[in-house]
């Protein structure tokens, strides 16, 4: 009888601990659902244009005051669309600081490429307000000041 006993314990203990070991195993399975440092993105896209006209090759970074920035550079008809740093479409949800660099080379030159035309050199421009990206669709026109009088190369 007395085995009998200790089998009946043998079993119970090993049943307690198999469930123990299932909870835990739950517990940190639902503990780390949703920690990912990834924010909620919403779509962003926009034209960038100075003075009514398009402005191409220029990069458009939106950065909120926390977590990392999404970019996107203009098309020739001045259109962007931003990727958040890891390359996924768009940009985290809340304000952002907009700034905006023209003058980009654009792709580099491959040996047969024509040479291009001398660019403009590079000019920083923040946006004097901050954007709002909310969650679905975003579009963002981003009118530029006129340049500065002896800014442009000859």
């Amino acid at each position: 009888m007395s085995s009998l006993f200790h089998d009946h314990q043998y079993r119970l203990t090993v049943i307690r601990s198999g469930l123990y070991s299932a909870w835990f195993g739950v517990a940190i399975t639902i503990s780390g659902c949703g920690t990912s440092d990834t924010p909620v993105l919403a779509p962003v896209s926009g034209k960038v244009t100075r003075e009514g006209e398009p402005v191409s090759d220029a990069m458009v970074i939106f950065t909120p005051a926390k977590g990392s920035a999404s970019s996107g550079t203009t098309d020739s008809q001045g259109r962007f669309e931003l990727r958040y740093f890891d390359g996924q479409v768009g940009a985290a949800v809340g304000s952002h600081r907009v700034k905006v660099t023209t003058g980009n080379p654009g792709k580099p030159l491959q040996p047969g490429d024509p040479p291009r035309p001398m660019l403009e050199p590079p000019e920083d421009i923040l946006m004097p307000e901050a954007f709002e990206v909310r969650v679905g669709e975003n579009s963002f026109q981003l009118p530029l000041p006129p340049k500065k009088k002896g800014s442009a190369r000859t």
